[in-house]
């Protein structure tokens, strides 16, 4: 809020986040937005920073001050003034997740859905599988952790790459990340993967919720008889 005419940022400092996961929320180039009236004078009004904050622990946690510096009044014939303004700290009550917490949960909390696909059911042995976990949704998609698969003992798996397709804006962290699994099985036969069970904490009902898709079977032919040499997912 600022009554001067004329106004040049200086540095700053940014509000310590102890306790937070801070995600930028892009604004474009600050301007003046508008006139508010406070204690009956005008000021102009403009918004220079917005973040979405994701607490990683319970309890009351502190964001600090921001401090700015500015000069103001500087003109042709003068440098201005130098003004020194610090903000109010805030202080957020963070509630702990019921205790009820399911083995299977993935640390998601928001609202979210899932995607299991695989390229082939049937390949020969050595050859590559394409297995991938996609969830979408309004989450805390970032803090969502690799499920925890079991395969076959004579499937080779690497670990997964991980793809985001994630926007960030006022209305909270919205898209994708998708789980891309490499795994090579080793011998000829039918396996079974799954089925498949993840959990998420839905905070609008307080309650955690289950996703889950239904167990893929691999027919696995006979192989040339030669490993593949080949790497995980980059």
């Amino acid at each position: 809020y600022s009554r001067y005419s004329q106004l040049q940022p200086g540095d700053y400092d940014l509000p310590k986040l102890d306790g937070f996961l801070a995600e930028e929320i892009d604004l474009g180039e600050a301007s003046w937005e508008k006139t508010e009236t406070v204690n009956g004078l005008a000021y102009r009004v403009a918004t220079l920073k917005k973040q979405l904050l994701f607490p990683q622990r319970s309890g009351k946690l502190r964001i600090a001050p921001m401090t700015l510096n500015y000069r103001v009044n500087a003109g042709f014939f003068s440098n201005g003034t130098p003004v020194r303004i610090t903000s109010n700290a805030a202080e957020v009550n963070v509630m702990d997740l019921p205790a009820d917490k399911p083995e299977d949960f993935i640390g998601a909390v928001g609202d979210l859905k899932m995607e299991l696909s695989v390229a082939n059911t049937t390949v020969k042995a050595n050859e590559a599988i394409d297995l991938t976990i996609k969830f979408s949704g309004r989450a805390n998609l970032k803090l969502v952790n690799a499920p925890t698969l079991s395969f076959p003992t004579d499937f080779e798996a690497y670990d997964p790459k991980i793809t985001d397709r994630i926007t960030v804006n006022a209305g909270g962290m919205n898209g994708s990340r998708e789980f891309q699994y490499l795994v090579i099985p080793r011998h000829e036969g039918d396996y079974t993967v799954g089925p498949f069970t993840f959990s998420y904490f839905d905070p609008t009902s307080a309650q955690y919720k289950r996703l889950s898709k239904e167990a893929v079977t691999f027919h696995i032919e006979k192989g040339d008889g030669s490993a593949a040499n080949m790497a995980g997912p980059s």
